[in-house]
């Protein structure tokens, strides 16, 4: 691990010491740094490893504030994209789920290459979940963000 005199960066914790940050108010952490202001994930990554990384730098878990190594890990936009949480216009309580009003079932989404896949209608929300969650896996992988 480099060694920095402006700011120490702890993997474990993900805590950045001198840290004069603020959020963002999407949950993200700016911090000076080199007389910049940077995104302290940023800020981890190039103390951990010693150089900036090219690219996005995606959350594993999904907590935009934390910033331990081993939840940080290199996604272009695309991937990026498939690990994000529900939107805030979601219902269902699901992500890939909404209620079909004419239908009166719920039905499940999913997206595969930028294209809308039809996953079934389901009497219940977390039928429909499951069946999320099953294709998020298969067809996200490691960036899949499931309810499970």
């Amino acid at each position: 691990m480099p060694e920095n005199r402006e700011m120490r960066y702890d993997p474990e914790t993900g805590k950045l010491w001198r840290e004069a940050g603020s959020s963002d108010g999407r949950g993200y952490i700016y911090v000076q740094f080199q007389k910049k202001h940077h995104l302290a994930h940023r800020v981890a990554w190039f103390l951990h490893y010693g150089s900036w990384p090219d690219g996005l730098i995606d959350h594993i878990n999904g907590n935009k504030s934390d910033n331990r190594i081993k939840n940080l890990r290199l996604a272009n936009f695309s991937e990026n994209q498939l690990n994000r949480n529900r939107t805030s216009s979601n219902t269902s309580g699901h992500k890939g789920v909404s209620y079909h009003k004419h239908r009166k079932r719920w039905q499940a989404l999913i997206s595969v290459d930028g294209k809308n896949k039809f996953l079934g209608s389901f009497n219940t929300a977390l039928e429909a979940a499951d069946a999320y969650n099953e294709a998020a896996l298969k067809y996200h992988g490691e960036f899949a963000r499931t309810d499970l």
